[in-house]
């Protein structure tokens, strides 16, 4: 499990926004230098820190959840993307692996999760508004992702799994 003590629950849902704005921070920083990003940092970090002090929670305790949300984020884009390379978070790597997603070294206590993603099948063209793509999501078919096949109508569930 990630190092650190973990916010309790009813603070966790008050530091949520907070802990989204600092993933969008850590996700982006190789751009920080670029001055047309710097509006972005400005308003996440502004963000981050507003839910933080709201919390009443230390700024640690945010970076000490930190990493369920990255690994989080990790294990769904190689199962939706299908993705094949590892990627890699502090101690971990996570790597599809045929229908599956593994995570070394465990973070699940040996337990295997199954993962289902709803979806909406999309047609590939320009959205000429944004009531064009609100009138395109509510036509668009339901569907499952599954780690399998990107998206299929029928899909089955791909297991989420650690390896010690």
């Amino acid at each position: 499990m990630p190092s650190g003590r973990a916010a309790p629950p009813a603070h966790r849902r008050r530091l949520g926004g907070g802990s989204v704005a600092h993933h969008a921070v850590t996700v982006y920083e190789r751009f920080r230098a670029d001055a047309q990003w710097s509006s972005f940092f400005a308003e996440m970090e502004a963000m981050r820190d507003a839910r933080q002090r709201a919390s009443g929670l230390d700024f640690e305790v945010l970076v000490a959840d930190y990493p369920f949300l990255r690994l989080g984020d990790l294990i769904s884009l190689a199962f939706c993307t299908g993705a094949t390379e590892a990627q890699r978070f502090g101690a971990w790597t996570i790597q599809p692996a045929g229908s599956r997603v593994a995570v070394t070294p465990d973070l699940f206590g040996g337990t295997t999760i199954p993962v289902a993603i709803a979806a909406r099948e999309m047609p590939n063209r320009r959205f000429q508004s944004d009531l064009d793509l609100g009138n395109a999501l509510s036509r668009a078919m339901a569907m499952e992702a599954s780690r399998r096949s990107r998206a299929r109508r029928h899909a089955r569930h791909a297991p989420v799994t650690s390896v010690r």
